[in-house]
């Protein structure tokens, strides 16, 4: 089930990916990747809410387990903040 699951998800982001590139080939580079995070974004959404909303809903399942907002912005600051002091100058 999990190689199936990996393939899968080999295929969607080479197809993303591609996708990407061709939106890219005549347009502005910052305009098309804000869209991309924003689709991706909204995308997840109604997981999120329906984790912190319901959780019961989703106990059990395939899912993640609901995290507490602290653990996501911990998960924040780790992951953003070795790029808090880099400059381009």
């Amino acid at each position: 089930m999990w190689i199936g699951l990996g393939l899968l998800s080999a295929l969607c982001l080479g197809l993303y990916d591609v996708s990407k590139k061709h939106a890219l080939r005549e347009n502005a580079v910052l305009p098309v990747l804000f869209a991309a995070v924003i689709i991706g974004a909204l995308t997840t959404l109604p997981l999120v809410i329906a984790g912190w909303w319901w959780p019961q809903a989703i106990k059990d399942t395939w899912l993640a387990s609901p995290m507490a907002l602290s653990v996501i912005l911990l998960v924040l600051v780790l992951v953003l903040g070795p790029f808090r002091g880099s400059s381009s100058s």
